[in-house]
């Protein structure tokens, strides 16, 4: 008797399987679309969104995004299944620590909507602004420290740090700071001649998030 009860349960559980199986592969409606979102996005600036969806009886699907910034993309017109869709969106600049979240609903030509949305959260992070004119001396002497200020602001207002060119060779990088801090430098030169000062600011958030160098500063070593 409890070999029958067991055969009837596993047999009742490969009937089961097969039953969803059979349900999961005539799906009507096609699968949660495929997005490729961009790298390393800053505000205000157009990206491209790459999406595709597979739809099993081979009809063509159509897109519906919310972009999470309060904006909507309206059904796009139908393509071939499994084929990519461009779509292009700019952000603004979010708060600090703001998380966007995409959502993508698809449906086919017949009206079969998934439903379960492709959902993507991602932050948007904006390089620091080009950091101000290092400030300090004109002139000096060799083997002497000479300070210099330099400041920059983040749009995001996250930390950052800086790379100062120093215009001999040397790139001296600082400890992470507040988005708009005065920092000093000090810097000693080995040669006569007149020297380049540059700054850049990196984000704290992410190190490749550089701004471009600064205008130079000019020192002359006697």
């Amino acid at each position: 008797m409890t070999k029958q009860i067991n055969w009837c349960m596993i047999l009742l559980i490969i009937l089961s399987a097969l039953l969803l199986s059979n349900l999961c592969l005539a799906q009507p409606w096609p699968a949660v679309p495929n997005v490729v979102l961009p790298q390393n996005m800053e505000s205000n600036k157009e990206y491209r969104f790459i999406v595709s969806s597979y739809d099993q009886q081979g009809d063509k699907v159509s897109f519906f995004i919310e972009w999470g910034d309060g904006s909507q993309e309206g059904w796009s017109k139908f393509v071939s299944s499994n084929s990519t869709t461009n779509f292009y969106h700019s952000y603004p600049t979010p708060p600090k620590n703001h998380i966007f979240i995409l959502k993508v609903r698809v449906k086919d030509d017949n009206g079969n909507e998934s439903s379960i949305p492709c959902i993507k959260p991602f932050f948007i992070n904006t390089p620091p602004n080009v950091p101000e004119t290092p400030n300090g001396p004109y002139e000096g002497e060799l083997h002497k420290s000479y300070g210099f200020t330099i400041t920059s602001c983040d749009p995001d207002g996250d930390n950052i740090c800086f790379d100062i060119d120093w215009g001999d060779g040397r790139i001296e990088s600082t400890r992470i700071v507040r988005s708009g801090d005065i920092i000093t430098k000090n810097h000693n030169w080995n040669s006569e001649g007149i020297f380049n000062i540059k700054v850049r600011a990196r984000d704290e958030m992410s190190f490749n998030n550089i701004s471009p160098w600064s205008s130079f500063h000019k020192i002359k070593i006697r």
